[in-house]
């Protein structure tokens, strides 16, 4: 998968945000806001395809995390850019 290259994060009232336009007039813009963590994976695979795997080697990497709290982490960063179609 890859995230959507139009997407980008802002810096709104001091919190980190995701901004997706709607499509159309009837489908609302959606905001969505960024811990650390979220942020940090964000830079780390913005501008490459990347899959569940290596989100978890790059948690483990740099978080010293064990594979199976990685592998949750992944799983739910992931279901998480797939809910607010961030990723393609």
């Amino acid at each position: 998968m890859k995230i959507k290259d139009e997407l980008s994060i802002r810096n709104v009232a001091g919190e980190r945000v995701m901004i997706v336009p709607g499509h159309s007039r009837k489908e609302n813009t959606k905001a969505f806001i960024f811990n650390a963590t979220s942020e940090t994976l964000w830079n780390e695979f913005l501008s490459r395809t990347f899959s569940q795997e290596d989100v978890s080697r790059f948690l483990i990497r740099h978080y010293h995390l064990d594979s199976e709290t990685a592998e949750d982490y992944a799983s739910k960063w992931i279901n998480s850019l797939n809910e607010c179609e961030a990723v393609e």
